[in-house]
């Protein structure tokens, strides 16, 4: 009875980490992945052996999944803007990259820097890695099978905002030579006193939004509080040209912004009224995202939160399942 019972102990403590079983060989060297170790899993994502420098060596598959993807947008970023490895490695920051799942399927998502001269500007780029089936490219691509680079980079190319690569042009040098230099004028451009809110590759108003170009962006200099009157526009730092137009700093009513319940977000940039927040669901974080306008106080709890209760559980039960072993040990 108690080897019994220790043995469900130990199945239960395999079950709840997803300890995974290998089919050992007796030979580890290798020419391509192929000739590693099958491994078998009992819970997601399943570990796998590569073949590096003539030996298999152990990985996590979403590891190798973001490396591959993330060699694969690299590739992209630098053909479909003429970088070269030299100006890569200059001026491009990887601050960070993963996986993320939504409706669509998988993407990649990239979080970098571009540093021309004086200016840093941050960037989120996407691409789709993984269609679902309810997709509308599951009739381009197939679904639920991670993407070829060829198959990625046809998504990139249509314009989805599924898959989007920043527009860059290999500059080095900037019309100004400093920031306070292209402050000057930038105000001048504007007959303002008005300093701008960020630098951005995306110019909100400016079609298209994106010439591979760096840009001042001011979002909101008031010039008449009591008339409600904003300047709003953006500024060039390579041609020193700019656009500048009057909108309203406060917007208020179903017109001009959305209700709770109401689309939020896209394209057009909808925003929402007055204490209700937008919520993508799971659409954060993609370009050009929709979502609907929700009271902040009912937005949904966050995964980290449900993993972090899930984790905590586990242990608990890790705990006391160690405890009964220690327990039927000191008996037998």
């Amino acid at each position: 009875m108690k080897n019994k019972i220790l043995s469900l102990v130990f199945i239960v403590t395999i079950f709840l980490f997803g300890i995974n079983f290998v089919v050992a060989e007796d030979n580890l060297t290798c020419n391509v992945d192929s000739d590693c170790p099958t491994i078998y899993c009992v819970q997601a994502p399943c570990p796998s052996y590569v073949c590096q420098d003539g030996l298999c060596v152990f990985d996590t598959q979403e590891e190798n999944v973001e490396a591959k993807y993330f060699e694969i947008w690299k590739n992209i970023l630098k053909e479909e803007n003429g970088i070269t490895d030299e100006y890569f490695t200059e001026h491009i920051s990887i601050k960070d990259f993963g996986t993320q799942d939504w409706n669509a399927g998988q993407s990649l998502i990239v979080n970098y820097q571009l540093t021309i001269n004086w200016v840093t500007t941050d960037i989120k780029d996407s691409i789709l890695i993984k269609v679902s089936g309810e997709d509308s490219f599951s009739n381009i691509v197939t679904p639920e099978v991670y993407l070829e680079e060829s198959d990625v980079k046809s998504l990139v190319d249509r314009g989805t905002s599924t898959s989007s690569i920043t527009k860059i042009n290999p500059i080095t040098e900037l019309k100004y030579g400093t920031r306070e230099e292209a402050v000057e004028a930038f105000k001048d451009s504007t007959n303002f006193d008005f300093s701008p809110d960020e630098i951005s590759m995306r110019a909100a108003g400016k079609a298209p939004r994106e010439d591979g170009n760096p840009y001042f962006i001011l979002r909101s200099g008031i010039v008449s509080e009591e008339e409600n009157k904003c300047l709003k526009g953006y500024f060039s730092l390579v041609s020193g040209e700019g656009e500048f137009w009057e909108d309203a700093c406060v917007v208020t009513g179903a017109e001009t912004c959305s209700n709770e319940g109401e689309m939020c977000g896209g394209i057009a940039g909808l925003g929402c009224c007055s204490e209700i927040t937008c919520d993508y669901g799971e659409f954060e974080g993609q370009p050009d995202a929709s979502g609907t306008c929700i009271n902040q106080n009912e937005l949904p709890p966050s995964d980290k939160s449900s993993n972090l209760i899930y984790w905590i559980v586990g242990i608990v039960i890790i705990i006391v399942l160690v405890i009964l072993f220690l327990i039927l040990r000191k008996k037998k």
